[in-house]
């Protein structure tokens, strides 16, 4: 809930700009997955004597790490904790083996990339694949056709 309140925080501050807004049951469910799964889902905490400053909520999947979703408070920007809490997070995600650790694309927040760019990644393009049966497929042919 602490980090939920964190990424209400930061939704605040990023506006308009934001592209997708997450509901609460989203968080839950990701928490109840890394309570079944937790060498593949964690929420990390950024604290100051027991407050929380923001957090990232990352995935571990076949050598691939991934900072899935971030947050912190808009206080908390001039100091360092989130900074040294996504290092912390790539140094663990190395010593288990990973390969790749994945800030994820920033969802059109300048600052955000801004931020993840002082890390001296690269960015790689993404080859995406959609799977589709063969009646979804045709469902979706028989709208396309009906809206012309």
């Amino acid at each position: 809930r602490s980090y939920f309140a964190a990424y209400e925080d930061s939704l605040r501050r990023w506006g308009e700009g934001v592209s997708l807004r997450y509901p609460w049951e989203l968080f839950e469910a990701c928490h109840e997955l890394a309570q079944r799964h937790p060498a593949h889902v964690k929420l990390w905490l950024a604290e100051r004597d027991g407050e929380t400053l923001g957090g990232a909520l990352n995935f571990y999947w076949n050598q691939h790490a991934v900072g899935w979703h971030s947050a912190v408070y808009a206080d908390a920007l001039d100091s360092y904790a989130f900074a040294i809490l996504v290092a912390d997070a790539v140094e663990e995600a190395c010593d288990r083996g990973f390969a790749w650790f994945d800030l994820n694309p920033s969802g059109g927040l300048e600052g955000v990339a801004a931020f993840k760019s002082r890390f001296g990644g690269e960015r790689r393009a993404v080859e995406r694949l959609r799977y589709q049966t063969w009646l979804v497929r045709q469902v979706s042919r028989a709208r396309a056709g009906s809206h012309r």
